[in-house]
């Protein structure tokens, strides 16, 4: 279970900022190669502690500054090839 009240760290805050402010270089597959290690970051915490909202958070992240760029189109993929895997 997560646990609710790590989710105010400031740690977690500064991590769930740098997904969602994901620096861009202009070369596309380097860009999604960027947000697929990001997500990859985020899957392997969702079993253990806070990734579950953090993913959220990413979300609702870049959809209020509403950026969509290479890194939040490979973060998403990986996301989806992680949920494919395990239907």
């Amino acid at each position: 279970m997560v646990d609710q009240l790590n989710l105010n760290t400031g740690a977690l805050r500064e991590e769930i900022a740098g997904y969602i402010n994901m620096p861009e270089t202009g070369d596309y597959a380097a860009d999604c190669a960027t947000g697929r290690r990001f997500a990859d970051a985020i899957i392997s915490r969702m079993s253990t502690d806070a990734g579950l909202p953090m993913l959220a958070s990413v979300t609702r992240g870049a959809v209020d500054l509403g950026r969509w760029t290479p890194m939040h189109a490979g973060f998403y993929q990986r996301i989806a090839e992680h949920c494919v895997r395990l239907a």
